[in-house]
């Protein structure tokens, strides 16, 4: 079984790199998913999870409607081709 496969009938959401912690999370809340793929000028830039939030976000005290993506994400996410 392919990915796709298992996530064909499922909502999906991708963040632009400018946007807030607040507003992703809330978009992952409102999906129900647990990460996202963030992306600038249409290209994958990196990938924001739950642990990302708890870790880079929330035990360092970050302001979840002011910090944005690019200040707490994973960057460069390995992809296979």
């Amino acid at each position: 079984m392919r990915i796709s496969d298992l996530i064909k009938d499922q909502l999906t959401y991708q963040a632009e790199m400018g946007q807030t912690v607040l507003e992703t999370v809330r978009a992952m809340v409102e999906r129900n998913i647990g990460a996202v793929p963030v992306v600038h000028n249409g290209k994958l830039v990196g990938i924001f999870s739950e642990r990302d939030l708890m870790k880079r976000v929330v035990a360092e005290g970050f302001d979840a409607r002011s910090t944005c993506l690019a200040e707490v994400m994973t960057d460069d996410p390995l992809t296979s081709t």
